[in-house]
C-alpha cells in the first residue's frame, strides 16, 4: 500500500479553532502477542464483565496510532493513545518508577560501577556514595515514560483525589491534578483536571507511549471528570472530530500516519458525503447496525456496535466473527489466536448494514500480515450479556472516516480516500 503523507494543519479564528494532530503507527501489543503465540493467554484471561460498571471495556494495548499532548506550563510533552472508547486523561507522574531524568541502565547498575558511568548524585541512590535502599529486581513499567514533574509547571493544582482505572489487560493508579493541557502544539488548550498514575500494569511496560488520552462521554468517565474535548467544545469551529487512519501496511514503523482534527471535517482525506446516524448511548460512540455479511455468510441481527480507535482489529460475537472467517476461507489457529489465510489472497469484503446503508470494508482494510502469517483482522468476543457486542476498530475506521459529533449526540461515516 502507497503511503500517504499527512502534514499537520492548523486554522485559527478570534474565538474559535480547528486543529489537526498528526499521528504515528506502531505496531500493537496484540500483533507482537499474536506473532509469539501468546495472544490467546491474554483473550482467556480476559473478565466477562468488562462492560459493566465504570470499567473499560477495551485492550488499549491494541492500538496503533499515538498522538500529542502538552501538560503545564512551560509544557510537557507526553505520548497518548487517542482513545474513543474511555474518558479520562491520565499520564504517569514523576513519583512512578525510577528516578526522572536518569537513564534506565542507572536504576540497575552495581553499585561500584554507577559512579563511573551515571550522576552519583542524582542518579546513583544504590551506589557506594549514597547508603539507599536495595536495588529494585526489576525495571519498572514507569521507567521508560515521559513523567509529569508538577514542580516544573507554574501553573499546576494538585487535587489529590486518588483514581484506579481498570483495564482488560491491567490497569493505572495514581491521584488527580490540574493544568493547563494542548493538543498537540496548537492554541486548543484548556485548564483540566488529569491522572498522575504513580503505578501502571507491566502491560504497558514495552509500548511506544506514556499515557491515554479518552475522547469518549463524560457518564463513560472513572474519576468522575469531563472530558478535554467536551470542554473545549466552545472553542472549537465546530463540535465535532474527525479520525482518519491511513493505510500504511506492515512496514511502517513510527511514520507519520492518519490524522484526528479537532473542531472541523477533514475534507483532504475523506470524501464529503457523511452518513450519520444518532447514538443509541452517550457512554461510548455506540450506534446499531442492522446486518453483517461477507461472501456465502449472511446475518441480519440488530447488533449494538462501538467505534473504537483503541482497539486494532475488529470485535465481534464468536458466532458471527466464526461465520465471517468461514466464508473468506480463513481457519482459526489457536496458536495465533487469529484466523489465518495465505498472504496474497484477495478476500470478499466484509458489508454492514448501518441505518439502512451498505458500508464495505474492503481486504486492504481488514487483511494484515504479522510477520511471515497473514489474518483477517477480526476477533470474537463476549460482552457477557453487558453493553455492546461489537468493537469497530482500526480496519472499520481505515475504511470511512469517523465523524464524531458531542453536540449532537451522532455519529457520521465519510469513504475514506487513499492513495490506491
Amino acid at each position: 500500500m502507497k503511503a500517504l503523507l499527512v502534514l499537520l494543519a492548523l486554522w485559527a479564528t478570534v474565538e474559535a479553532e480547528m486543529v489537526r494532530i498528526p499521528l504515528q503507527r506502531i505496531e500493537s501489543m496484540r500483533e507482537r502477542l499474536i506473532k509469539k503465540g501468546e495472544w490467546r493467554k491474554i483473550e482467556e484471561n480476559r473478565s466477562s464483565k468488562l462492560f459493566t460498571g465504570s470499567q473499560i471495556g477495551y485492550d488499549y494495548t491494541d492500538t496503533e496510532y499515538i498522538g500529542l499532548v502538552n501538560i503545564g506550563t512551560p509544557a510537557q510533552t507526553f505520548r497518548v493513545i487517542l482513545d474513543t472508547g474511555s474518558a479520562d486523561l491520565w499520564i504517569p507522574d514523576s513519583s512512578c518508577g525510577g528516578i526522572p531524568g536518569c537513564q534506565d541502565y542507572c536504576n540497575h547498575m552495581p553499585p561500584v560501577d554507577c559512579p563511573s558511568f551515571c550522576n552519583a548524585t542524582a542518579c546513583c541512590p544504590y551506589s557506594l556514595l549514597y547508603k539507599g535502599p536495595a536495588v529494585r529486581a526489576q525495571q519498572d513499567p514507569c521507567d521508560s515514560k515521559n513523567r509529569f514533574q508538577s514542580s516544573k509547571s507554574s501553573t499546576y493544582v494538585k487535587d489529590g483525589t486518588s483514581f484506579s482505572i481498570q483495564y482488560g489487560t491491567g490497569s493505572a493508579i495514581g491521584f488527580l491534578g490540574k493544568d493547563l493541557i494542548c493538543l498537540g502544539n496548537s492554541s486548543v488548550c484548556n485548564t483540566q483536571q488529569f491522572g498522575q498514575a504513580t503505578k501502571i500494569a507491566d502491560f504497558f511496560a514495552n509500548q511506544p507511549l506514556d499515557g491515554i488520552f479518552g475522547m469518549g462521554w463524560p457518564t463513560l468517565s472513572v474519576t468522575k471528570t469531563t472530558p478535554l474535548l467536551f470542554n473545549l467544545m466552545p472553542k472549537l469551529d465546530q463540535p465535532i472530530f474527525t479520525v482518519y487512519l491511513d493505510e500504511r501496511g506492515p512496514s511502517a514503523q513510527g511514520a507519520p500516519a492518519s490524522l484526528f482534527t479537532y473542531g472541523a471535517f477533514d475534507s483532504v482525506n475523506c470524501n464529503s458525503q457523511i452518513s450519520y446516524v444518532p447514538l443509541s448511548a452517550q457512554t461510548y460512540w455506540q450506534f446499531p447496525i442492522q446486518g453483517v455479511s461477507a461472501g456465502t455468510f449472511t446475518r441480519q441481527k440488530t447488533y449494538q456496535v462501538i467505534s473504537d480507535t483503541g482497539t486494532s482489529l475488529i470485535g465481534a460475537p464468536q458466532d458471527v466473527s466464526d461465520g465471517i472467517a468461514q466464508a473468506l476461507g480463513a481457519t482459526y489457529d489457536p496458536w495465533m489466536g487469529a484466523y489465518k489465510l495465505p498472504c496474497g489472497s484477495t478476500p470478499a469484503d466484509i458489508l454492514l448494514t448501518i441505518n439502512g446503508n451498505t458500508f464495505k470494508i474492503n481486504y486492504k482494510q481488514y487483511f494484515i500480515m504479522l510477520g511471515n502469517e497473514c489474518v483477517v483482522g477480526i476477533f470474537p468476543m463476549s460482552s457477557g450479556g453487558f453493553g455492546p457486542s461489537w468493537i469497530l476498530g482500526d480496519p472499520w475506521i481505515r475504511a470511512y472516516c469517523n465523524v464524531y459529533d458531542m453536540k449532537n449526540a451522532r455519529i457520521g461515516f465519510a469513504q475514506a480516500k487513499h492513495s490506491q
